[in-house]
């Protein structure tokens, strides 16, 4: 369950979005309050209240980006309260050795197939952009966890429904720097990343907990290092001098990401069209059996995610497939019985669902009513009696790196 947790000496507050309250409220003690008011400034209004003036408002720095540390800084300016880094995290201490295990699962190279590029080429694009910068930054830091599975080609399954994995890396001008848990990097995957070594496209790797020693280092040079300040951990910004930043909302690996080149967009549309046929036939299916009565919520997930598995291709979903009965209410709430009848041929069934594949990830959100047909729910209206917007947008942009923190209950972009 992602979300926000705030413990105080007399009070303890969870921040999650409406598609996770119920889980919430039937797995939380009544120590915990649920807040149902998602954003940040939220957060930052109830520590006023809570929090005495002159008090200390403790976070783990690696577990918050830059921009979402300095939000919860904006809202306290002025209120004699302040944010204090608590790098010993005090959620690890209270676990001990309950905490479960860090995955272990391969971190596999992604065939060239499903590529656009290949990763010496966006490398070297992102060099270019450095020489390009205004003040010509020698190396790029990346703590996004889609930056590097993106910029290397790799993928993994480190965080449920994404295909990413613990990473940092720093992108120098002459060098490259890659810190991962090296045991888990397939032979293919070795081999790629060192297939130019020794030289600039060599890419070495290191442990995972090394990256602060090795930032911290490096930043007593002279050198600039351009950080995205959407995605940076704050632990990491803080080793780094002022003089020494080149800041921007976002770093250029994920604005290049973001603008797909001709093979990607070639991928991207093919992947919408496998989708499709698995929606279609999932249709079908529910105008087939729903007169007999046997579909409920949990049969229709099943089903629609086993017609999206495609031998090597589909990798898993890139969220938990959701299918609803009629009502709005129910819908939101969850309060209905868990085998409740999906829906009825006088009903309208709501299925919110899509796939991480090898190629591109989707996301599909689709109402049906047996004999009627579909309609995509960016064009619906929820009725106005539910008290609350049923979720009618598509994942088709995601913030992978809010779930480095795992299974931890913050919800930053980074564990050290």
């Amino acid at each position: 369950m992602p979300g926000t947790g705030v413990v105080t000496t007399k009070k303890a507050g969870l921040w999650t979005d409406s598609r996770y309250w119920t889980q919430a409220e039937r797995q939380m003690d009544c120590n915990w309050e649920l807040q149902k008011i998602v954003w940040t400034d939220s957060i930052g209004e109830w520590l006023l209240q809570e929090i005495p003036a002159g008090e200390n408002i403790g976070l783990d720095p690696f577990l918050f980006s830059i921009d979402l540390w300095n939000s919860y800084a904006r809202v306290l300016q002025g209120s004699s309260r302040i944010l204090v880094p608590i790098e010993d995290n005090l959620v690890d201490l209270v676990w001990g050795t309950q905490r479960p295990l860090s995955p272990t699962s391969e971190i596999y190279l992604l065939p060239e197939t499903f590529t656009g590029s290949t990763w010496q080429e966006k490398v070297s694009g992102i060099r270019r952009q450095m020489e390009q910068h205004s003040r010509s930054p020698t190396a790029v830091l990346l703590s996004a966890l889609e930056e590097t599975a993106w910029l290397f080609n790799l993928r993994g399954d480190d965080i449920s429904y994404n295909p990413v994995f613990y990473s940092y890396a720093l992108l120098t001008t002459s060098d490259i720097s890659l810190f991962v848990d090296r045991s888990r990097l397939s032979a293919e995957a070795l081999q790629s990343l060192s297939a130019q070594c020794p030289g600039p496209l060599c890419v070495q790797v290191k442990e995972y907990d090394q990256v602060r020693a090795r930032v911290q280092t490096y930043a007593q040079g002279d050198v600039r290092v351009w950080i995205g300040t959407e995605y940076t951990t704050y632990g990491l910004y803080r080793v780094i001098p002022q003089d020494k930043l080149v800041e921007s909302s976002y770093s250029p690996v994920m604005t290049t990401k973001a603008v797909k080149n001709a093979k990607e967009q070639t991928l991207l549309r093919a992947a919408h069209v496998r989708d499709a046929v698995a929606v279609i036939q999932y249709l079908l299916w529910l105008e087939k059996n729903v007169p007999k009565g046997s579909v409920d919520e949990f049969s229709g997930a099943r089903y629609v995610d086993k017609l999206r598995r495609s031998p090597g291709n589909s990798h898993s979903r890139p969220y938990g497939t959701l299918t609803r009965p009629p009502s709005w209410t129910e819908s939101v709430s969850g309060a209905h019985a868990p085998h409740e009848p999906l829906v009825t041929r006088e009903g309208v069934a709501l299925c919110w669902s899509g796939s991480t594949q090898r190629s591109p990830t989707t996301g599909t959100n689709r109402a049906a009513s047996p004999g009627m047909g579909s309609v995509p729910l960016g064009r619906a209206l929820a009725p106005s009696t539910t008290g609350t917007s049923p979720p009618l947008t598509a994942h088709g942009t995601r913030n992978l790196s809010a779930s480095r923190a795992g299974d931890r209950t913050a919800p930053g972009v980074g564990p050290r």
